[in-house]
């Protein structure tokens, strides 16, 4: 809040701090946390960075693991705590800003530098939040709502945008600059489906994916695609592959995007 001392044309700037800035601030100064709110989310972080980060952990490792904490045990919402990152970590709800605000906390309480981004979508004018966080000299996008879509039934975190570039996110989102300037995202090196060489560029490198999956019974198999289009990745043709190594049911999700990831649900 701000307040103006017309005669002595000064202005006085007082600093207000939610639950999870309450928590930073007790990491990084010792200052006592006194509001109910930040102890049980100060409670509940110490038990997820005790459960989920390992010793020897790479600094991409962390940013993976607690990207995939949040889109197992959170579901959106857009309730009263919806946007705070003690709703998506206490309550295990939140919309985007909630997501935001908890991959945020995290990872900063991980040791990765990060910095949480407001954006607009460029179709619906809707807001949106999400994070950019630095890992091996480089920064990186990761959207944990997106990865986290409203009415996934399958548990399995998907990776359409962990560790992407601007050039990704902006197919969908304007990021608001006005604030502060933020740093650039230019690089793919660590994103999800380079790094575990996920990235197909026909559908015959698709159907290698897709069956070796099947065969080894998993439930759900992603990967990327950097010309998508339906007609050059056909859903009825993705499925056949599927049916033919033996799945008995598969579902298909993409954001249909020209540069986008494909995931595949699968049953037995």
């Amino acid at each position: 809040t701000y307040s103006l001392d017309s005669s002595s044309k000064t202005v006085y700037a007082t600093i207000h701090y939610n639950s999870a800035g309450l928590v930073i601030k007790h990491y990084k100064d010792g200052t006592p946390i006194t509001d109910s709110k930040a102890k049980e989310l100060y409670d509940k972080v110490n038990s997820i960075l005790s459960s989920v980060i390992k010793s020897g952990m790479s600094d991409y490792d962390k940013a993976l693991a607690l990207h995939d904490y949040l889109c197992k045990n959170v579901v959106y919402s857009n309730d009263d705590v919806g946007a705070t990152a003690y709703g998506a970590i206490v309550k295990g709800k939140a919309a985007c800003q909630g997501y935001a605000e908890a991959t945020g906390l995290l990872y900063t309480l991980a040791g990765l530098e990060n910095v949480i981004v407001r954006a607009t979508n460029d179709s619906t004018r809707a807001t949106h939040g999400y994070v950019k966080v630095k890992v091996d000299g480089n920064w990186y996008c990761v959207d944990t709502t997106a990865d986290d879509p409203v009415g996934n039934s399958n548990p399995a975190p998907r990776h359409d945008f962990f560790m992407v570039s601007d050039e990704i996110v902006e197919q969908r989102y304007t990021p608001w600059t006005i604030v502060h300037k933020l740093p650039a995202c230019n690089t793919m090196t660590l994103n999800y489906y380079v790094k575990n060489n996920l990235v197909v560029s026909s559908m015959a490198e698709a159907k290698s994916i897709i069956q070796a999956a099947v065969k080894a019974k998993k439930t759900s198999v992603e990967f990327w695609v950097d010309n998508y289009s339906s007609s050059n990745y056909s859903a009825s043709t993705l499925k056949s592959y599927a049916t033919a190594a033996g799945a008995k049911t598969v579902e298909i999700k993409s954001l249909a995007l020209k540069r986008c990831a494909i995931y595949f649900k699968i049953g037995y």
